[in-house]
């Protein structure tokens, strides 16, 4: 244990008495422990925001940044771990931050010590490639600057004061280094509770690049979008802060009453080496009915029905059972072939409504970017008395 290093990553005192858990933020690329200045205020006392100082930014100007996302990862996981003594704690990161709060929680949950939620927000899934042509830890400063204006997220003060600049472009070009050299590892999925956010119009991180995190944990998945682009959390902080303190008492509660042996209520559990796939919950179910709507799995996905499931869609007559349900999927069905993309999802007592987006072909081969709206209800039995499409319509 090295105390004088520890103070590194986390300078000065707590401001809470006595907290029931404890936020670890990450920040973006660039950017230091002062974009999280003001969460605590909005959080509460319930929840410690301890915002995590990196090298080379801030009270650790004069440190070399580190330009490698594992690295960085191997050198925060035991001052992190220590930091949280003994408390149930949640990681989030914004961008290159849920890039490394991905990788921090792998090495955590390693060494037994997982977080009880990972927040990734503002990034696309780690295995899906970052789309950068030409990479921007290789522009010449001029075009690098540009990129950031377009971002708007570093202040305009800071990008026309060329002192600033001296001091913040190495730590920015080893950053989007770390994100533009980081190669995904395929590993088997965690068991902490992911919750993805992300800006509908974020010109970076599309909306269907968020869904795919759920491939990297067995535990629950929530993806939520709001409008605006790579720093959405700033444009709807209100909104933000009380979904994230929501979320991180809901995984405070689940991961004690783990610990203590009982299930918490809601838990969702991911599948067991050996298992036969298949839903374990009403929101997996939904998960799994969109899987096979996009591969056109149809004799399986009729199998999530109950036998008098019922499917209404305004303007239609109902299609009631699954020979009527077999039929439609399969052969008069309006969906041709695509991608659904679950931008908000919300199950409680066999109900699961989800918000989404669809991209792909319908009947008559035209080409749609379209969002919709589907609520689902779920017999004892765990398959679908009634699926209720609310609405269907062009992307705005």
């Amino acid at each position: 244990m090295n105390p004088t290093e520890d103070r590194d990553w986390f300078p000065g005192r707590s401001r809470v008495a006595d907290p029931g858990m404890r936020l670890f933020c990450l920040p973006h690329a660039g950017a230091g422990a002062s974009a999280y200045r003001g969460w605590q205020q909005s959080l509460g006392a319930d929840v410690e925001v301890v915002p995590v100082h990196l090298p080379g930014r801030e009270s650790r100007i004069t440190e070399p940044p580190e330009a490698d996302i594992r690295r960085l990862a191997e050198r925060l996981a035991q001052p992190l771990a220590r930091r949280a003594a003994g408390l149930p704690y949640a990681v989030f990161g914004h961008s290159m931050g849920a890039l490394l709060g991905y990788e921090l929680t792998r090495l955590l949950a390693g060494a037994g010590r997982p977080p009880a939620l990972l927040i990734a927000s503002g990034a696309s899934a780690p295995h899906l490639p970052i789309a950068a042509d030409p990479p921007v830890h290789l522009m010449p400063e001029q075009e690098l600057l540009a990129h950031l204006g377009e971002l708007a997220g570093t202040p305009r003060s800071v990008l026309s004061d060329q002192d600033l600049l001296e001091m913040v472009v190495p730590a920015l070009r080893a950053d989007f280094a770390a994100c533009e050299t980081y190669v995904h590892e395929h590993r088997p999925p965690l068991s902490v509770p992911l919750l993805v956010l992300g800006g509908d119009a974020d010109p970076g991180v599309p909306v269907d690049s968020l869904d795919p995190w759920s491939e990297h944990t067995g535990a629950s998945t929530t993806v939520r979008v709001w409008p605006g682009g790579h720093f959405f959390h700033h444009e709807n902080r209100e909104d933000v802060m009380e979904l994230i303190a929501k979320e991180t008492h809901k995984a405070r509660q689940a991961q004690q009453a783990q610990e203590q042996g009982q299930k918490a209520p809601q838990e969702q559990e991911g599948p067991r080496a050996g298992q036969q796939p298949g839903p374990a919950s009403p929101e997996e179910t939904v998960r799994r009915y969109y899987t096979l709507v996009d591969a056109q799995d149809f004799t399986a996905l009729v199998e999530l029905f109950a036998p008098t499931a019922v499917y209404r869609r305004p303007g239609y007559e109902p299609l009631v059972g699954r020979k009527a349900l077999a039929e439609f999927y399969g052969g008069e069905r309006v969906i041709l072939q695509g991608r659904h993309a679950i931008t908000e999802l919300v199950a409680a007592d066999g109900k699961v409504a989800v918000n989404g987006r669809f991209s792909g072909t319908v009947k008559g081969g035209k080409e749609v970017d379209l969002k919709f709206a589907d609520f689902f209800t779920l017999d004892a039995e765990g398959r679908f008395a009634a699926r209720d499409t609310f609405f269907f319509a062009p992307m705005v």
